[in-house]
């Protein structure tokens, strides 16, 4: 309530009365501000399929009374959501419905690579026995009052 009442004071102090006096009795065109978009192409309409087919082949295994339906295998690579999208991506890359290149270049490559090393080294710390030492040492050092402390803490400070 008082992040709203800061920001509907600071619209008022910043000229927000002014501007409201000037768009009395104006006109506004909804299509110059926002034009009718162009209907949707074939390579749209697939994309939309595939996304689609995405979420069926995802949620649907995991439906009450269908694991007896599907072989193991295929509910174990259903499960992944990650070789489902790989497939569907071959099919719309085969189709011509992207241009790879260019999705290539806008690639967050610095984050990708910053993910793939941290998922490594916590992969390496884990089979060094890391994370159990760490996980040791702060049910050492923990008690209800510490973590209540650390709890309260964190959802004033940091939130």
């Amino acid at each position: 309530m008082v992040q709203g009442l800061i920001n509907i004071g600071g619209f008022f102090l910043l000229g927000g009365w002014a501007w409201i006096q000037k768009q009395r009795g104006a006109t506004l065109d909804i299509d110059e501000i926002a034009p009718q978009p162009e209907p949707f192409n074939k390579h749209q309409w697939l994309t939309l399929a595939m996304v689609g087919i995405l979420i069926l082949l995802v949620v649907l295994p995991g439906l009450p009374g269908m694991k007896g339906m599907f072989p193991k295998v295929v509910l174990n690579m259903l499960s992944n959501v990650g070789s489902i999208a790989f497939v569907l991506s071959c099919v719309l890359m085969l189709t011509g419905s992207g241009d790879s290149k260019a999705a290539v270049k806008v690639m967050p490559w610095g984050v990708i690579m910053m993910v793939c090393g941290v998922s490594v080294l916590i992969d390496v710390m884990d089979q060094a026995g890391g994370l159990n030492a760490m996980v040791k040492m702060i049910g050492a050092l923990s008690s209800p009052t510490s973590v209540v402390l650390c709890i309260l803490w964190s959802v004033r400070f940091l939130a």
